[in-house]
């Protein structure tokens, strides 16, 4: 079911989202002013199991950005990160749980489980997020996009580069913010992941990050390697050539095909920089695109700007991606 409604405020600042993530993003000022237009959210077209929300502004500039939500979150944590910024200059904005989020039972946490959850669903979902969110401003401006963006964060930030990398027909450029690196001959997650969970490392952000650790790890193993029984913390990826293989079904290839620009944090405690951002650099510079590709590394950036509240050495990733992404403009429209 789709539901569509003209709105005063598409912004956080209109409380549309009484509880904006601040997860992902610091608690930053929301827009100086409210931004009407129209709001369209539900699920998407033949697919019940993947949310969407979409906000198109009144005043829109001719653009469209989507988004794939990070992790296990909803299709509104991205609001204070991206919605918020993309809709006060006039973009439209949509973001897609991917079909991917935890939810809970009577207290419990349950997990996304099952063929349709898993990750070579995701992308085609953003696909079809960009398709309708292009359809509705047709719709409601008598014209289609000028341009179509695709940003995200983390797994978000995967499927930026699947847009750029799979579908250059469709989209203009993309901003990886932390994005997670997936290659079958260098599984990261899924060989880096078991360590830390053993590890005695009891620093306070390691002991945070200790239930993103475990539960990212079981959501992935459900669907890479459903077959695997043991202790989590136990887990070899080397002794799993079948996981690979299901890991290279749905790996990033760094053929670039239109501008990308990446951010990525320098204390990343859930995607380390060498093994996902400057190791992808490498690969698009390998596939011959290195002059689409831009990197940048925030030397005391964590993973999710949410950390700052806790620890205020975490310096946030958020401004440097709002800049890569008005640089990013510039460079399509140059």
């Amino acid at each position: 079911m789709i539901r569509e409604r003209d709105v005063d405020d598409l912004t956080t600042g209109g409380g549309l989202d009484p509880e904006a993530p601040l997860l992902v993003a610091p608690g930053t000022p929301r827009c100086a002013g409210p931004v009407p237009g129209m709001l369209v959210e539900g699920e998407l077209p033949q697919d019940a199991r993947a949310k969407f929300v979409l906000r198109i502004p009144e005043r829109w500039n001719g653009s469209l950005v989507v988004a794939g939500a990070p992790g296990l979150l909803g299709e509104r944590s991205l609001d204070l990160y991206w919605s918020d910024f993309c809709l006060s200059r006039g973009f439209a904005f949509g973001c897609t749980d991917k079909g991917a989020r935890i939810s809970f039972e009577n207290g419990a946490i349950r997990l996304p489980e099952g063929p349709e959850c898993r990750i070579e669903r995701w992308y085609p979902r953003l696909r079809a997020l960009a398709s309708l969110g292009a359809g509705r401003c047709r719709e409601r401006f008598e014209r289609a996009p000028d341009a179509i963006y695709a940003v995200g964060v983390s797994n978000g930030g995967y499927l930026a580069r699947c847009a750029v990398e799979r579908d250059p027909e469709i989209f203009a450029g993309a901003v990886d913010v932390s994005g997670v690196l997936w290659r079958a001959d260098a599984p990261a997650l899924l060989r880096d992941l078991p360590c830390l969970l053993s590890s005695e490392d009891s620093s306070p952000l390691a002991a945070e990050y200790r239930v993103f650790w475990r539960l990212t790890l079981q959501s992935l193993l459900s669907d890479l390697d459903p077959e695997y029984s043991g202790k989590l913390e136990d887990y070899d990826v080397r002794l799993r050539p079948e996981a690979a293989a299901r890991v290279r079904a749905v790996e990033n290839t760094g053929r670039l095909r239109r501008p990308l620009i990446s951010i990525a944090g320098g204390r990343d405690p859930l995607v380390p920089a060498p093994a996902h951002a400057v190791a992808y650099a490498a690969l698009v510079k390998e596939a011959g695109c290195g002059d689409l590709h831009r990197l940048r590394v925030v030397a005391n950036g964590s993973h999710v700007d949410g950390d700052r509240a806790r620890h205020p050495w975490a310096e946030p990733l958020l401004p440097h991606a709002h800049e890569a992404f008005l640089q990013l403009t510039a460079l399509v429209a140059a």
